[in-house]
């Protein structure tokens, strides 16, 4: 189950992080 929530958490910080760089 942690692992279910890493994974989110880091899929939601990629999707941010590209988010930022489609930004720019």
């Amino acid at each position: 189950m942690k692992n279910c929530v890493i994974v989110s958490a880091v899929r939601t910080a990629i999707g941010s992080f590209n988010g930022s760089l489609a930004s720019t």
